[in-house]
């Protein structure tokens, strides 16, 4: 899967700040997505790692034109 350019970009970057890989990058941005927005229920904070969802992005997930809630 390829994405504009600005995107590959910054996903390279955040790949190197969140030190996964491309897939496990695109793999955490959905499913974080998915679950913000109430498409996957949200783990119990027992259900998770010590680790995982501990990363900052340091920006949001925008939502999409026509998702509800606009």
């Amino acid at each position: 899967m390829t994405f504009d350019d600005h995107v590959e970009l910054a996903l390279v970057m955040a790949c190197e700040e969140l030190e996964m890989t491309r897939d496990e990058a695109i793999r955490f941005f959905i499913r974080e997505w998915l679950e913000g927005y109430g498409f996957l229920p949200v783990p119990d904070s027992d259900d998770r790692s010590e680790t995982q969802g501990s990363a900052q992005l340091g920006y949001s997930l925008r939502r999409p034109r026509g998702a509800k809630g606009q």
